[in-house]
This record gives C-alpha cells, structure tokens and sequence, in this order.
C-alpha cells in the first residue's frame, strides 16, 4: 500500500493484495490519483497475477516477441494518463488464475473498472501564410471530460493431447463518457483587424460497448514439423452519442460591417464496427531443416456510421424537428478480404535461417448510402511479399534483415461524404474516392556481445514507404478551414539507432555512447498546392549504468 497528498489538490493511493497458492493466483488492486496515474504500470502488472495479458512467441523469423495486453485509450497506456489535462483517476480489479492437471488445463479471469475526470484549459496561437492573405488565429479553451468503464477478460485454455491444443479467449466492457467544452476564436487580418470570431460551446454524453473473442487450434502430427492451426477472431464495437452545438459566428467584411450567425444544433451518432476473421495454417516439413507454410485466411469487417443534425424549425422552440441534409446521413462500408498464401522457411542451428514468401489477397470493397439505398462496390487484388533472413555471426552476435508488405483501408469517417461542424473553425469532409494505402516495411539489425570483455554493439535501421499514403487537402477562407482527406504518394520514413557499451573496471560500470537519427517525408495539399514536409533529427547520449549482484554463496552452503 502506498498513499501521498500535498493536503490540497494532489494525492497519489494505490495498493495490491495478492494470494498465491501453487499454481493459483489471486490478485486485487485499487488506485486513486491525480498525478497522471491511471492503472498499472509494466512491473506492476508482473506482481498482478504474475503475467497477466501477456502474450509471448516466436516470428516467422526465428526471433521472440512479448506483447502486454491492453490498447492504447487513456485506460490502459501503460498505467499513465498522456493526454492533455489534469486527471483525476480510479482504478480497481481483481484476477483469478489456477492450472490443473499437470498444467494441461489453464483458466484465468479479470473484471476491471477506470474512471478518469479531466479538466483542461489551453491558449493556441497560429499564423496562416497564404500566396495572398494572412492570418492570425487565437484560440482559447476550456474543457471537461468524464470517462468509465467496466471490463471483464477470460481466457481458457486446455491439452487436448500430446499433439493438440485449444485456447479460447473473451472479453467484453461497456461505458459511459460525458463532455462539455467551451471556446472562443479569433480570425485576424495582417493588420490585426477581426475576420471572424467564434463563441461555442458543445456537450455531450455517450454509450459504448465492446466485445472481443479468439478461437486458436492447434495440432502436431507424428511427422516433425507438420503441424496445422486454425485462428478465429472477432470483434464488436458500438458507440452512441447524443450532445448539442451552440455557436456565435460574426464574419466581418473590408469596412468593419458586421453580419452574425448563430448554429443551434442537437447531434446524434451511432457508430458500428463488425469483424470476423479467421485463419488455417499448415507446414509441410521438406527436409529437417527446411519446410513449407501453407495458409488462406477470410475476413469480413464491417463499418455503419449515422450521423443525425438536427436544427430547429422555430428558433424560439425547445424542439429540434428540423433535419439538416449537409450534416446528415447513414453509412455503411464493407471490406470483405480473402488472402492464400505459401511462405518457404529454412534453418541451421547457429548459422543461418531465413524465409520467404508470399500472400495473394482480393479485397472487395462495398460503400452503401442508407439514405438514398445507393451502392458502389470496386476491388482490389494485392500482392504481399515477405523475406526474413538471421545470420549467426560466431557466438557473439547475429545479423537480421526483415521485410514485408500490408495494405490499410480507409476508415468509415475518412470515406463518409458527409460534413462535421462541431468545430466551427474546422470544418470536416469525408472522401468517398479514397483508396486502399500500401506499405512497405524494410529492417535490418546487427549485434553483438562478448561476454568475457563485456561489450556491446547494438545497431537497427529501418526504412518505410507508403503508396496511397493517407494525408489532407486543406483550404482556408474568411476564417474557415476545410480538410478532406486525400490519397498521396512519396511519404516514407527512415530511423535508426546505435548503441555501444563496455565495461570500465576501474568504475565497475558499463559505459558507451549511443546514437539516433530519423529522417522523414510527408505531403499535404493547401489551398491546392502541393506542401512537402521534410523532417530530420538526430540525438547523442552516453550510458552509464552500474548493476550489483546479490551473493547468494552462503544460502547455496546452507542449503
């Protein structure tokens, strides 16, 4: 347990009971905090059920991965708050975990609750240079946010046999936000003289539920290396929200005349994600050192978005009756994704494995307006190469080179023809025409260690490039900025480190320098134009880090 205040506004208490007994393991926590704490950092996760939603494996390269549980929401971001704000946190869950016989049979359960209060207020200052305009653009805030949710995860899994495996895993939450933000906006001329000044505020208060699960088979034959697996995967989301848009706009003209306009809206949104994937693959051994992966994967996501703006008929009614048609409609995308693909893997203990490989993927693609029953269906065929290759170099290091490719679709509020006003100086327009982006991913990573001089070398480059790269086209007018997304070609992005270190006997200390460096490209359009940005960084820093070990020669004698 741990507890700390300033006795004003700042307090920091947490605490943790956990009960192991053998295989079981039960576990409790609860936290309440101002400081940016909002649920469990990495070590304390390990203490909470020992690993807890951590998953770990082996890549097609022959390398391993540990992966913690949780997304990247202001619940579960590594146990703290990084969004903008002061937050006021609670947090609480219990875990439950145990295996039988002989370990073939594991279960596990966890319920969780979060609640985050943030207020937040702020002052943003801009300048918009224009081939023939300026503009100066003030901006003041002030903002609330209340967000909670309930989650409960389970997984089970059980040893079938000695060749065969079921892991079954769920999890499900629903939640509540409420928000309230109010802010002013000034548009000012080269001169200083007013262009248009916003006065807004918005509320809201919403609903969401998910639910996630995974299905995973797997099954060795009596032929090494001839194995089959079959993934399943699905997942569901909803959010429902219902809030009201109060805006003061006046618009000024050359001579100072004023004209007003006020926006007096009520908006509600409902928003569906639908996916369900599944997955088989099979090996085939060729030699003992050399096999064959076979796989064909389908996947159908499904997105519906409706967007209601309601306007009132009298301006003096308490009723919102009056449909506005430009902020409204009812959206659905389909992607519907079939994939078979055949990847050859050799490998030669401490020398070499490689792998390469290829999938072949139809994606096809449905847009569906609701309102007016119109379809537009188009689709793409795909081509995804990989290879991977790791060299033993001695017994101190290795080299590894990694590439592949993967596609993204568009999501539902890029792609939705439809304008969003609640930001009154920000307007924003969904692209029906966008298409699929393609990525390309390149890697290569070299180390090595000598135990006996206790030295270091540590060093990764990778390089990505984007084909139909999702970007923005921007056009600004009379205190107005428009963005619609826009598909764009030639951004890419480059980085790498290096790390060396050594042991100092005479400061018994590791010590090196390391070094980092990123270089990047991406496109825009203002106003038409084509805006290129060109971004560099390099840093330099020295390690010191000095680590005592724990004698343990007189437990081992007495035991």
């Amino acid at each position: 347990m741990e507890a700390g205040s300033n006795g004003d506004k700042y307090w920091n208490n947490s605490g943790m009971l956990n009960a192991f007994k053998a295989k079981r393991k039960f576990s409790a926590f609860g936290i309440m905090s101002t400081t940016g704490k909002t649920g469990l950092d990495w070590n304390e996760r390990m203490n909470y059920g020992g690993n807890s939603g951590m998953e770990s494996g082996m890549s097609d390269d022959g390398g391993m991965y540990i992966m913690m549980g949780g997304g990247g929401d202001d619940f579960d971001n590594g146990g703290s708050y990084w969004g903008e704000g002061l937050p006021k946190g609670w947090a609480a869950g219990i875990h439950y975990s145990n295996k039988w016989n002989q370990d073939k049979l594991h279960l596990n359960g966890s319920y969780k609750f979060n609640k985050i209060n943030t207020e937040a207020n702020g002052r943003n200052t801009s300048k918009y240079i224009l081939p023939d305009t300026l503009y100066y653009v003030n901006e003041f805030g002030n903002n609330y946010t209340s967000k909670e949710r309930h989650r409960v995860d389970g997984m089970y899994e059980i040893q079938l046999d000695s060749s065969s495996s079921l892991k079954i895993t769920a999890g499900g939450s629903s939640g509540k936000t409420n928000s309230y933000n109010i802010s002013n906006t000034e548009w000012l001329d080269e001169d200083g003289k007013p262009v248009r000044t916003i006065d807004q505020r918005t509320s809201s208060i919403g609903e969401n539920k998910a639910f996630n699960s995974t299905l995973l088979y797997r099954k060795k034959f009596k032929k090494q290396g001839r194995t089959i697996s079959v993934n399943f995967n699905q997942d569901y989301k909803e959010n429902e929200s219902q809030g009201f848009l109060l805006a003061k706009n006046e618009y000024f003209d050359s001579n100072g005349n004023k004209t007003e306009q006020l926006v007096d809206q009520k908006k509600l949104n409902d928003n569906i994600t639908s996916l369900v994937s599944g997955k088989v693959s099979y090996t085939e051994p060729l030699t003992k050192r050399a096999l064959l992966e076979f796989n064909y994967g389908l996947s159908n996501n499904h997105r519906q978005s409706r967007r209601t703006a309601l306007g009132k008929l009298d301006p003096s009614s308490p009723k919102y009756d009056d449909v506005v048609d430009s902020l409204s409609n009812d959206y659905a995308f389909n992607v519907l994704n079939q994939s078979a693909g055949i990847n050859y893997r050799y490998a030669k203990p401490k020398r070499i494995s490689f792998g390469f490989g290829a999938n072949i993927a139809r994606a096809d693609f449905t847009r569906k307006d609701l309102k007016t029953t119109k379809d537009v269906k188009y689709s793409f065929t795909n081509f995804f190469p990989s290879a991977n290759i790791t060299w033993t170099l001695g017994s101190n290091g290795s080299l590894r080179f990694n590439y592949n490719g993967s596609t993204q679709a568009p999501n539902i509020d890029q792609i939705q023809p439809v304008a969003d006003n609640s930001d009154q100086s920000n307007i924003r327009r969904g692209n029906p025409d966008l298409k699929q982006a393609f990525r390309q991913r390149f890697n290569i990573s070299y180390n090595n260690y000598k135990i006996l001089s206790e030295r270091g070398i540590y060093m990764s480059m990778s390089f990505s490039t984007v084909q139909n790269d999702f970007s923005s086209m921007t056009s600004i007018k009379d205190g107005t900025r428009i963005t619609t997304p826009v598909n764009v070609n030639g951004n890419y992005n480059i980085n790498g480190w290096f790390d060396y270190n050594k042991k100092v006997k005479l400061i018994d200390a590791q010590v090196g320098p390391n070094v980092e460096f990123s270089k990047s490209r991406n496109i825009n359009f203002i106003d038409g134009k084509e805006n290129t940005n060109n971004n560099y960084s390099i840093a330099f820093g020295i390690n010191l880090w000095k680590q005592r070990k724990r004698n343990t020669s007189l437990a081992s004698a007495r035991n």
